[in-house]
């Protein structure tokens, strides 16, 4: 009698201690989140949305005049930046160079954008764009300059790039395995190992693909797709957010090995409903237990495609020593 009171009391504490870290972090998400439009705020949504226009310039089938409404909003959003905090920033500078690469690629092949758009970016470009670094976002490259074989790992780092152009022909099951043994090597917390990967046919991916909510426009070229997932069963509910921490490090090296193998591969999120995770699991097996934590469409390359850059922040934004 006194365990089952035992347990019965524990459950009613983990109740109310999820209940109070949920609703700190329903606070935050609101504070931080939703009504949250400061400089950081600001330099989020730039590099943001220059990311959607570099994912347009190199989508496998461009169509010219794409994202109008996209564009209109970053040369807003640069002029607002520039208004209140200047030019002389990273975020800003990236974006200004996406709004130029845009502007390009639409006179070089002969797309008349509309005149007062044209003349807002050209203005903005003008304004922000001394301290632009000039640099062009999508990268033109064959197979072999993506794939160029390294025995120096800080090369072959920055030579991965997500990749959404696909020949169409499905990656060998053997490769595949070979990807996910040489993944296997990431580090989890307390070894639990709980990542598992489900690889999806050809004939099943499409159904897959329909779940998610980022891969308009190159998703049908996918030759396969991959569900990274962790299991809730070993996660304790004061630990569970390390699902998602060793699902990104097993993804991160996992990209490393596809990228090794000569797989074309693109992260997508798992952002999924409750419905549709629970379609998801019909469609692979998946347990009850396991959590998506993301998917990566793979591939095998084409001869020529085109790669976002992504240009990445100073080391200086991202480091800060603690002394």
């Amino acid at each position: 009698m006194i365990r089952v009171f035992q347990k019965v009391a524990h459950v009613i504490q983990l109740m109310c201690s999820t209940t109070y870290n949920h609703w700190i972090w329903f606070i935050r998400d609101i504070r931080y989140g939703m009504l949250c439009r400061n400089r950081d705020d600001l330099e989020n949504r730039l590099l943001v949305g220059g990311h959607i226009i570099e994912k347009g310039i190199t989508m496998p089938n461009r169509r010219y005049g794409f994202g109008i409404g996209v564009v209109r909003l970053i040369q807003s959003m640069c002029d607002k930046y520039m208004a209140k905090y200047g030019s002389d920033n990273e975020q800003l500078q990236f974006a200004i160079d996406d709004l130029r690469e845009y502007l390009q690629i639409h006179k070089d092949n002969g797309y008349e954008l509309p005149a007062d758009m044209l003349a807002k970016i050209e203005r903005t470009i003008d304004m922000g764009g001394q301290n632009s670094l000039g640099e062009v976002d999508c990268l033109e490259l064959n197979k072999e300059e993506l794939f160029k074989q390294t025995s120096d790992f800080k090369e072959f780092a920055h030579s991965r790039h997500t990749c959404r152009w696909y020949s169409g022909e499905p990656v060998d099951k053997e490769l595949i395995s070979k990807a996910i043994d040489l993944a296997r090597t990431s580090p989890s917390a307390c070894n639990r190992q709980s990542i598992k990967v489900y690889a999806v046919s050809v004939d099943k991916k499409d159904e897959v693909i329909g779940l998610q909510n980022g891969n308009r426009g190159f998703g049908e070229d996918i030759g396969q797709m991959l569900v990274v997932t962790s299991n809730q069963i070993d996660w304790d509910a004061d630990f569970r957010t390390s699902a998602y921490l060793d699902g990104g490090i097993f993804t991160m090296n996992l990209l490393y090995a596809l990228h090794y193998y000569h797989i074309c591969a693109c992260t997508l999120n798992a952002h999924l409903s409750i419905k549709k995770q629970k379609k998801l699991r019909e469609i692979t097996g998946m347990k009850a237990s396991e959590i998506p934590v993301c998917f990566i469409g793979i591939g095998m390359p084409t001869e020529k495609m085109r790669i976002a850059k992504s240009r990445r922040l100073s080391i200086e934004q991202v480091l800060h020593f603690v002394d």
